[in-house]
């Protein structure tokens, strides 16, 4: 089996990306909840504040300048093309993306990768079926499992046999 390394490092590149806007995007929500919280702005910026509204506001145009500062280009870095630079527009959705939140940008992270919760508990199910001898494999080598509930649109639940 060979590996591609071009597109390994590339796939390196991105995540190395991904992880520098997840600690950039804790950063501004540090520094934006130590003002928010300060006593002279809090009573402006929550419950029936005059500028509630503008705290989103706030939280985009402070990370738009750091995107725009670094030129940080989430868009050119996915899908890069020779002799260009970051875009406008993939400056304005990296911003977007960092004032969004950490939490929204791990969220992002773990649907693109695969790495979310969800995903991790279905492995090590898997993993135990296999072990105890109960997971069969299909003529299409696509797993099934016995007994496990099998999950039907609308939120009902129904038995596998």
């Amino acid at each position: 089996m060979t590996v591609d390394v071009t597109m390994t490092k590339e796939l390196g590149d991105i995540l190395v990306f991904v992880g520098g806007l997840i600690i950039v995007a804790s950063v501004v929500e540090r520094i934006l909840g130590f003002l928010f919280d300060a006593r002279p702005i809090r009573g402006l910026v929550t419950g029936n504040g005059p500028l509630r509204s503008f705290k989103p506001w706030i939280a985009l145009g402070l990370s738009a300048l750091i995107v725009f500062i670094y030129e940080s280009d989430i868009l050119e870095v996915i899908y890069p093309a020779p002799e260009t630079g970051p875009t406008l527009l993939g400056m304005i959705v990296t911003s977007l993306l960092v004032a969004g939140g950490s939490a929204g940008l791990m969220r992002v992270f773990q649907d693109v990768l695969g790495m979310g919760k969800g995903t991790r508990d279905a492995k090590k199910t898997l993993q135990a079926l296999e072990i105890a001898g109960k997971l069969k494999t299909n003529r299409t080598g696509s797993n099934r499992t016995l007994g496990l509930p099998r999950f039907k649109p609308g939120g009902q639940t129904g038995f596998s046999g």
